[in-house]
């Protein structure tokens, strides 16, 4: 009997050591391929962010009176046109100037086309640590929002802590795991968060962008001039989960039945972090301002000011009028999306994401993401293998067969996918 005891002892021992190889082993192969993937995608989008920013001018040119828009487009892809030379007289200007030679650096009047904009992006002294490229070039050094929230996952990915260790239940998972699990997703296992993501960023421009854009007059150029520099609902999803570029038009088009079910889930969970992270915290509304007139307002003014020359009389605009401009833009932005990104606002009764006083959980989707996605993630996989595969019994064992709200593809849904399906055949994804 002592012996059945000990041999079975001896058995747990060495299976629980070939799980825990097995683990690590799987681990750390998976955390390589999502650095490599990572470290691709952003190198892709350091050449197409400029190309985007410019075709967002094009597209707005038609909006703009006596061809403002074809003088900025043109200022952007010309790498001939003469670089603005400032007098003495110039370079002695306050701030109230027409264009203070101070603030010129920001911007030389000189931009090279897109293929330089490429190479450009490939330069060791436009890398921060692990040579991610800046994406907005209005930015410097590590205060670029994307090349930092690479940064975070580079960090999380490279982590060797993260692949130490096994899983039992959910309290056995140690931080390193977690954010390694987080990173995974974004790089490996986007599932549903790309069709998601790229929904929501196509509703809080139309919802909150386009309604700052009916500016008239000089302030009309100069505002649509700032947003152009937001990136595009592709290229914003594709910064944020890599993983979502390979095949983005196809990963991003078709709403599945686990973002179906975490849609609810997620319009909450988004408004809640702008809300408690940022919305309503006056003091870091105000530092982000200083932050970005700074490091982008400054440059932007600045590049209108190398052509004011070149504008029509009622729509030339100072350096002083044009940072005015910039921080009603930014205020006028903040306090729009306070009203709107209310999560019962936004999510139940402007979208109809959530039935109203629904209480969301992304739990509910678990079994939907472990069919989709995660059941590949090696810090997933000990649960999705336990999952039953009939949905009932998965609800069950689950423990939300009682509370989960189940769902089929709304109206919204079946919207988007239409309209993404034009843009695929249109060529515009």
């Amino acid at each position: 009997m002592i012996k059945l005891i000990l041999l079975s002892i001896a058995l747990s021992t060495v299976s629980s050591f070939g799980a825990k190889r097995e683990f690590k082993e799987e681990c750390q192969t998976q955390l390589a391929e999502g650095l490599k993937v990572l470290e691709e995608v952003y190198n892709h989008l350091s050449g197409v962010v400029g190309e985007e920013r410019a075709s967002n001018l094009r597209q707005k040119r038609s909006t703009w009176p006596q061809g403002l828009g074809e003088i900025l487009v043109r200022s952007m892809i010309d790498r001939n046109l003469k670089k603005t030379k400032t007098s003495e007289a110039e370079e002695g200007r306050e701030d109230d100037g027409p264009c203070p030679a101070q603030h010129l650096p920001y911007w030389d009047c000189n931009v090279p086309d897109f293929d330089d904009t490429k190479k450009r992006g490939k330069r060791s002294d436009d890398f921060i640590e692990h040579r991610f490229p800046r994406l907005s070039h209005d930015y410097e050094g590590q205060l670029d929002p994307f090349a930092y929230y690479a940064e975070i996952l580079h960090s999380h990915l490279s982590n060797a802590s993260a692949c130490e260790g096994t899983f039992t239940d959910l309290n056995s998972i140690s931080e390193a795991q977690l954010y390694g699990f987080l990173s995974l997703m974004a790089t490996k296992t986007p599932g549903s968060f790309c069709p998601l993501c790229h929904h929501m960023a196509e509703e809080l421009h139309d919802r909150l962008i386009k309604p700052v854009e009916m500016v008239s007059g000089a302030g009309h150029g100069v505002v649509t001039h700032f947003l152009s520099h937001l990136p595009s609902p592709r290229t914003m999803c594709t910064a944020i989960a890599p993983g979502c570029h390979a095949n983005y038009a196809v990963k991003a088009a078709t709403h599945t039945e686990a973002s179906v079910c975490a849609t609810c889930s997620f319009c909450n969970i988004l408004t809640n972090v702008i809300q408690h992270k940022f919305l309503l915290d006056q003091d870091k509304i105000d530092r982000i301002f200083k932050n970005l007139e700074k490091y982008f307002f400054r440059f932007a003014c600045s590049e209108m000011c190398c052509l004011r020359d070149h504008f029509p009389k009622e729509l030339q605009m100072d350096y002083k009028k044009c940072q005015d401009t910039a921080k009603k833009t930014y205020y006028r932005l903040v306090d729009a999306a306070k009203v709107l990104l209310r999560p019962e606002r936004l999510c139940a009764l402007e979208m109809g994401w959530c039935q109203l006083n629904e209480t969301p959980n992304l739990l509910h989707c678990l079994r939907e993401y472990c069919e989709e996605s995660v059941a590949d993630n090696p810090f997933t996989s000990w649960v999705c293998t336990q999952i039953p595969d009939r949905p009932a019994d998965a609800d069950k064992f689950l423990n939300v067969h009682k509370t989960k709200v189940y769902k089929e593809k709304a109206d919204f849904h079946t919207e988007f996918e239409e309209k993404m399906r034009v843009k695929r055949e249109a060529g515009e994804l």
